[in-house]
Formats: structure tokens, sequence, C-alpha cells
């Protein structure tokens, strides 16, 4: 944690994020010297007059939003009934799961404090835009589950931290990374529900069938995926599965950089102060994807790589624990032999490099801070996270799948395998750690843009590693001190 609190000057420059100019013209000012108007473009392209004030009176008006926010008022006694709705983004199956916990709720606790909770399913890739268009409206859900980093959240007066009680419980009842994740200045914004660190699956039988033991580094495994791809029956059977589409790679690819020996940003507290990605263990780190692919042992460009290893063509890869749940133990049409075959180990470094893993706090609860009744949501909350039931918390980590955020979750997962307990709850801790950078970088979602465009670029044999990594570092440094500098 930073020793040193963004000002409000460094809040305005903040205000250049998606949603800064819509929330800040739902909290206008009565009295507004001079206005401007301009054209915002939100979801489906509908356009929405703001008013812009003058820097003056915009640097006002976030010093008293994030003043109020800082300081909520005492809610009101409830004498009514209250409705709130909350933002989940399942559907499915698991929105069917999602339903019943909060029919327990409403049928329980719910009827005795007068609280009515309804679902509003939003797909997670849509709530930026529409956290904009409510906010604009003026008619928020009162509670969300998102992934959106608490410094956004805050510094766009979205959201507003936990009672005092409550942020000392999360202080003390969550693991690191969860509480890295709610955190900012000083303060605790939510409550922590989904840590994801990866871990190695590989498939029991294929290395018994060889004879090969387990590898112990990144080189070992290059070296294993190599004499375990083959050919069976006019089938190719890859030894490394890389899911090099859509977000893995980017995400990935920092922890790599720190399995070979550097990082990708250079931290002060909060503060992001440089991000590096052509350093020798950038290079190593997408060399290592890169050669796989060159060796021919991987599935790129041939297969999707979470698709290779639910259909049985590949004897390793590297995933968080809720792929294996969603993905091949419960996805239909995946044969079970696959996940009940798989053994899960942490990751492995570069040889010579001590073994570390990254662990990051990706989801969370929040309460809008315009909720309805925020006494009504934060007793919500306290049911869906509060031991001993904890029923929030269970749901993600035994049907969603994901490393528990609670210090003492039960031991015994309930529809985990011995093998996925094994690598998730007692190998990936004891090297896990907090990922740098997770929910500090204002200019993170630009960054892994780029980022991503590059890395599947190296492993599709469109661009050498060191050349692509050059051009990428200046790119990502423009952004960073575009987005961040302010902050320096």
């Amino acid at each position: 944690m930073t020793d040193k609190n963004i000002s409000r000057r460094q809040l305005l420059k903040m205000a250049g994020l998606g949603m800064a100019g819509a929330v800040l013209a739902a909290c206008q000012p009565k009295v507004v010297e001079k206005i401007v108007k301009e054209t915002v473009v939100v979801k489906e392209m509908v356009k929405e007059t703001v008013v812009v004030k003058e820097a003056v009176e915009v640097e006002k008006e976030v010093t008293r939003v994030v003043e109020k926010v800082a300081q909520p008022e005492s809610p009101k006694p409830r004498t009514q009934p209250v409705e709130l709705t909350i933002w989940f983004h399942w559907g499915g199956d698991r929105g069917l799961l999602a339903q019943a916990l909060i029919d327990d709720f409403n049928n329980s606790v719910g009827v005795e404090k007068k609280i009515k909770v309804t679902i509003e399913t939003t797909r997670d890739q849509e709530y930026r835009q529409k956290l904009t268009a409510v906010h604009m409206a003026g008619n928020p859900p009162d509670l969300y589950h998102l992934a959106i980093s608490t410094m956004e959240l805050v510094a766009n007066s979205i959201i507003a931290p936990l009672p005092e009680e409550e942020q000392q419980f999360v202080r003390d009842y969550y693991i690191l990374p969860g509480v890295d994740k709610v955190s900012f200045q000083g303060q605790v914004w939510g409550y922590p529900t989904e840590i994801q660190g990866p871990c190695l699956a590989y498939r029991r039988s294929w290395f018994e069938k060889a004879g090969i033991e387990v590898p112990q580094d990144m080189v070992q495994m290059r070296e294993i995926a190599k004499e375990l791809t083959h050919e069976e029956g006019g089938v190719k059977y890859y030894g490394f599965a890389i899911q090099y589409q859509n977000y893995p790679m980017r995400y990935h690819f920092p922890q790599n950089m720190r399995r070979c020996g550097g990082d990708m940003y250079t931290m002060r507290g909060d503060v992001p102060i440089a991000i590096t990605v052509n350093s020798e263990p950038a290079i190593q780190a997408a060399s290592w994807w890169d050669g796989m692919v060159e060796d021919g042992s991987t599935n790129v460009p041939e297969v999707p790589g979470w698709e290779c290893m639910w259909n049985g063509l590949a004897a390793m890869m590297e995933v968080n624990p809720w792929v294996p749940i969603i993905q091949w133990r419960d996805k239909e049409g995946t044969p079970r032999e696959v996940y009940e075959d798989c053994g899960f180990t942490a990751v492995k470094p570069w040889p010579g490099i001590e073994p570390v893993g990254h662990l990051a706090g990706s989801w969370m609860c929040v309460q809008d801070r315009l909720s309805k009744d925020l006494d009504a949501g934060w007793e919500v909350l306290k049911w869906m996270f509060h031991p001993p039931d904890m029923p929030f918390s269970r749901f993600i980590v035994e049907q969603i799948g994901a490393v528990p955020a609670p210090k003492n979750y039960p031991p015994k997962v309930p529809g985990w395998s011995d093998a996925m307990i094994q690598g998730y709850l007692v190998e990936a801790p004891k090297i896990g750690i907090p990922m740098p950078g997770t929910g500090k970088v204002l200019g993170a979602a630009e960054i892994n843009t780029e980022l991503q465009a590059t890395l599947e670029a190296i492993v599709l044999q469109q661009a050498d590693p060191k050349p692509a990594l050059d051009e990428l570092q200046p790119k990502v440094e423009e952004i960073l001190k575009r987005t961040d500098g302010a902050r320096w």
C-alpha cells in the first residue's frame, strides 16, 4: 500500500477512464459556471448528452464525491420491505445454482430482515458499458459481483467502502491476494470471492505409460512435451496445450516472466512506475511458448487449447482451477475420464529460479454507493460471506472452481478430485504470491490488448519473440505513462 494517497488533481487526471465522465455527470453540482455539451457513446451506440464542467468544478466535485464515499451516511432504520438488485454474469446451470443461493437468502434472512434480492444477469464483458449507462440514468443496481479493479471503481465513485467492522473482518479472514484485490488507499471496498492461480494439469496415464516423472522445471516440460507428442490412428496427440486465443496468454505472461526471474511491472506501493516486456526473462517466457510451437508439440494453431485437452488430445496444460471444473468435469460431452485422469501440481520455474506462482484476486462482491439501502446491502453480503456457512464462497470454490479466498476453508472440497486438492490447495499456495500490478494499473486494459496481439503473433509464428517484444516495449511504456503517470 502506498504511503501517499491519490491527490484530487491526480483523481481528476484518472477521470480519463471510460466511466468517469458519465459518473461525474450523474453527480453534478447545482451551480456550474460553464457548460460544454459532448456526445458519449454507450452500449449499442446509444447517444447521451453529458454535462462536462470546467476543471476547477470537476476537481471540486471529485473531492466531494470521494469524501462522501469514504464517509457514508448512517443508514436510516428500515421500516418497509426493500428490494435490492445484484448483478451476476452466469447463465445456464450455474445461473440456476446462483438463483438457488439467492432464493435461500430471500426465504430465510430476507424474510426476517425485510429484504428481497433479485438477480440481473449481465455479461461480464458488458459491465463497464452498463455501469456507465445505469449511472447516467441514475438507477444502478445495489450489489455487484465483478472483476473490475477496486481502484477504477473508487476513482469513478461507483462503490461504497465496507463498514469498519467488516473491513477488519476481511483483513483477518481472507488470504493476502484476496485482501489486496479489494483494498485501496487504506480502506476495504468489498469481499474477495475468486482467487485464481494456475497449476500444471497432466494426464497421469500418459506419464505412467511412458515411464516419465512429472517435470520439475520449464525446460523439462518442453522436452517431455516433445516426447509425448505422437500420432495414433491418424490422430495427432500433443505434449502441451496452449489456449492462445482470447485472454489466457496475456494473463499467464507476467507469471511466466516471474518464473524466468523477472517482473513485468515495477511497483511503488499501489503505483506502477515502470513496465518491461522485452527483458531477458520476458523474451525467455515468450520463447518457451514459441519453442514448443516450433517443436510441433502443441495444438497451435490446429486446435483450441481447452478443446484439445477436454477431447483427450493433450498430455499437459497450465490452467486456473475454474478450467478443470467448468471445461472438463462439467462440460457436456466431455469424457469424464479426462478430468479423473488429470494430476495437478504447482507450476514449475526456469532452471535455477526459485519456484514461484501467482495468485490473483480476480472477482469481488461490492455495493454501489447509490444503493437504495446500504444497511440492507451489508446484511446480504454478510450472509453470503460470513462463516460458518459462507454460501457464496462455497458456491465459487465448489461450482465455479477457484482457490478459496477464506483462510480457513474446509480442506476437503466437495466435487473436487484429490488431485485437484493436492495441486491447487496444497502445492500452489506454498509458492503463491499476489500478482504484481493486479487491479493497480489504470492502463491495464489497453496494455493487455497490445500484449495479447503480440503474444498471439509470436505463437502463430508471425513474429519472432525478441523483435516483437522490442517493438511492443515503447507502446506499453507510452500507455502506462499516459494512464498512470499522474500518480508517479
